[in-house]
């Protein structure tokens, strides 16, 4: 992928941060109000993202396992009673290439996600103890808005393994909210 086949990549994503930004506060935002937010063209993105490349980066490196777009001050600590702060935090001067591996442990840093203890993994006959610990986690995540895809590579985890335990939890919610709603009933 070249700089040119790269530049619709990089224009999707930094629009879709901010239109799930605001899908999460229940606000609609069009596309035109997405631009103005960003602060400046795709052209003028590339160049910023590029500058700042350090000497092993290229735009064959975008997305997947390279590198990818980091808000420098996350999205998750907008004022959104703030006009300036959703400005600053969207605008494409807050944007800057990151290593996947890096930008992962950043968003993990971020969301106060707690690594399964270490004692937990030495066991590692405890898959029970794993495994809640990691529930609890996916569930918390859940809440908080994030997909389960964004959820598997948060926690190094399979895609349908998350999706699974999080089903499985909503399921057991269901389950217990009946029985106590019955029990309330006699």
């Amino acid at each position: 992928m070249d700089k040119d086949s790269a530049s619709y990549g990089v224009a999707a994503s930094a629009i879709g941060r901010i239109r799930i930004a605001h899908r999460k506060k229940k606000t609609k935002i069009t596309l035109r109000e997405c631009g103005v937010l960003l602060g400046c063209s795709v052209d003028v993105l590339m160049n910023h993202l590029e500058s700042q490349f350090d000497q092993s980066m290229t735009w064959l490196d975008y997305r997947h396992s390279g590198w990818h777009m980091d808000h420098v001050t996350p999205i998750n600590s907008i004022d959104w009673d703030s006009q300036e702060s959703i400005l600053e935090i969207f605008n494409y001067k807050n944007i800057s290439p990151r290593w996947t591996k890096d930008h992962t442990l950043k968003t993990i840093s971020e969301l106060g996600f707690n690594k399964v203890p270490e004692e937990v993994l030495k066991k590692r006959k405890d898959k029970k103890q794993i495994r809640g610990y990691l529930k609890g986690e996916i569930v918390r995540l859940c809440f908080e808005g994030y997909s389960y895809h964004m959820i598997s590579r948060l926690l190094n985890m399979n895609n349908h393994t998350v999706t699974r335990i999080a089903r499985e939890y909503i399921k057991e919610s269901e389950e217990m909210f009946s029985l106590s709603k019955r029990a309330s009933v006699s």
